[in-house]
């Protein structure tokens, strides 16, 4: 029989995703030996279920010997009142990760360092640093004690903390109060309420706060300590604490993100979350919510991958979107003393990818999805017309929406041009097979557009009269044709009025033939085809099916975009 377990989501913040996992892997370590009993989590609106194949037994629960699920931290200013088998040295940790950093400007690679005895930053690393940077050691190392108070009382005190769960909503006072009587018969000396800290309960920081309006102080808020317990196991388990990086590096600032679940199954959790750890590196802060979202969907269909080729068949389908609904995030403004929470915010997993049923699939979208991080990564953030161009792509991401992706294709394709122009590297562009599947995954409707013949071939003039006829100019060869600045801006301006639209494309398209015909009768020169009459009778038809700024903005992205059968710019321009 299914055994469930529920978890309040009290606070609708971060706070209840990470009580979740916390108890998900206390159930978890109970359960380790018989194959993870179908432990999973899902969210159903006013709680999280977790929930079991079968029932756990008294039985089994009596026979459970003594573990913890965290480790205390040794500091220069904590000294936990634990056994050193149940903490870690953080200045040695903190010795060793600078040595590795230092080690690797000497040019070694990742095997010489490892000969050498330099490693990188243990994975839970990350999690130390943002407990240590936001003074929460002291608290953080109390319940790691409290915690170890109950070895020789372990499967009583289990007893406690799962029938705290038992039911929706939890009964937080009635299990206190029978973990109060368990520790006044073992002689614990532990207090049942300790403070709540903002780095596992953003919003819950110091200030006034009283149950009553009779007085006012500026104490933070206290709770039962082994939800709090359970929260600082889930940030090792879900969460993903950075600092946010700056080119001075003066910015001390920090953000977390922490999995939202939404029907997640823990071992496809264990399969794919400790390599999406090892792959999210600081960054500027719009940039590091893209690369997370845009990271983990890569980890999970690799991921997803593997087990279909080895016939595991773990994930019933290959939409990270089905399994993790968000990430739910806390920036943390550094004041120079200390962080306070500044923003709460939810990044929504996109939920636009199609059906995954197959490997091809599979591939298919990690190389979208490789191909936009290539693009993003490429943006300066500390710049304000590319910090605009993230914002609108963050935008894009978590939504269903295509007019979000326009809006930053609207200017990107403008930064493309302006790079190019000032004669620096071109910047990555979108290619045509990505956009379409992109688009499909929106907006099947929209094919007939993509596969209309006089559509790809308008596409493909305004392609050879912008930026592959730029990029022949910044590489100092013939250009043969006019360099069509702003065609895009005013095709997208005029875009609002179907008439004016086709005034302008008409426009385009009469210089276009017109200098094709030029260049043919003065230098027997040619390299593009013409756009016929039933090329634009095919627009105009579009048009009128679909209207003037779909098809504006699918023709511009279209003709900024790259041919994928073709393998670079040069080859455009001479093909």
């Amino acid at each position: 029989m299914t055994k469930i377990y529920y978890v309040d989501r009290v606070t609708a913040t971060l706070a209840d995703n990470l009580e979740a996992f916390g108890l998900s892997q206390l159930l978890f370590t109970i359960v380790s030996d018989t194959s993870h009993m179908g432990l999973q989590i899902k969210d159903v609106g006013d709680s999280f279920e977790i929930t079991l194949d079968s029932q756990l037994e008294d039985q089994l629960l009596s026979q459970i010997n003594f573990f913890t699920l965290i480790d205390a931290l040794e500091t220069s200013k904590a000294h936990p009142n634990l056994e050193p088998a149940y903490y870690v040295d953080y200045i040695q940790h903190q010795r060793d990760n600078q040595a590795y950093f230092e080690a690797r400007k000497s040019g070694l690679d990742k095997a010489e360092l490892s000969e050498q005895g330099f490693h990188p930053p243990v994975r839970d690393w990350h999690t130390w640093a943002v407990i240590n940077q936001m003074s929460a050691v002291s608290t953080y190392n109390k319940l790691a004690e409290f915690w170890f108070a109950h070895r020789f009382v372990f499967p009583d005190f289990l007893k406690i903390i799962l029938n705290m769960y038992n039911y929706r909503p939890n009964d937080l006072e009635k299990n206190e109060a029978n973990w109060k009587s368990l520790a006044q018969e073992e002689g614990l000396s532990i207090p049942s309420r300790i403070s709540k800290l903002q780095v596992i309960n953003p919003g819950m920081g110091k200030g006034g706060n009283r149950t009553k309006a009779d007085g006012l102080g500026i104490g933070g808020l206290k709770g039962f300590w082994i939800p709090e317990y359970l929260k600082f196991v889930g940030l090792f388990q879900a969460g993903i604490p950075r600092v946010v990086s700056s080119k001075d590096r003066k910015i001390k600032d920090r953000k977390t993100y922490v999995l939202r679940p939404k029907v997640l199954r823990w071992e496809t959790h264990k399969s794919v979350f400790p390599r999406f750890q090892e792959i999210t590196y600081p960054s500027t802060a719009v940039m590091m919510d893209i690369l997370a979202i845009l990271r983990y969907c890569v980890i999970f269909l690799k991921q997803w991958k593997t087990g279909q080729g080895n016939g595991w068949g773990r994930f019933t389908h290959g939409q990270p979107g089905d399994h993790v609904e968000a990430f739910d995030v806390v920036f943390y403004k550094h004041l120079g003393s200390a962080h306070v929470t500044l923003n709460t915010s939810t990044l929504i997993l996109p939920q636009w990818f199609q059906s995954i049923d197959t490997l091809e699939e599979a591939d298919k979208y990690i190389s979208l999805l490789d191909e936009h991080q290539g693009i993003i990564r490429n943006l300066d953030e500390q710049k304000g017309n590319e910090y605009e161009l993230l914002l609108r792509y963050r935008d894009f991401l978590s939504a269903r929406d295509l007019r979000s992706f326009f809006q930053f294709n609207k200017g990107y394709h403008k930064h493309v041009m302006s790079k190019m122009i000032k004669g620096k590297y071109p910047p990555k562009r979108f290619t045509t097979n990505n956009l379409e599947m992109l688009i499909m995954a929106h907006d099947k409707k929209l094919k007939p557009i993509l596969q209309d013949e006089g559509f790809l071939h308008i596409a493909e003039g305004i392609r050879r009269s912008t930026v592959i006829l730029q990029y022949q100019k910044r590489s100092k060869a013939d250009p043969l044709y006019e360099v069509r600045y702003g065609l895009g801006d005013k095709l997208l301006l005029n875009s609002q009025y179907p008439d004016k639209f086709v005034q302008e494309l008409g426009r385009f398209i009469h210089d276009y033939n017109r200098e094709n015909a030029r260049k043919s009768e003065a230098r027997n020169l040619q390299y593009r085809k013409n756009i016929t009459t039933e090329d634009i009778q095919s627009i105009v038809d579009l048009i009128d099916h679909f209207g003037a700024p779909t098809v504006a903005n699918l023709l511009v992205a279209y003709g900024y975009a790259r041919d994928p059968g073709i393998q670079s710019d040069t080859e455009e321009i001479e093909s």
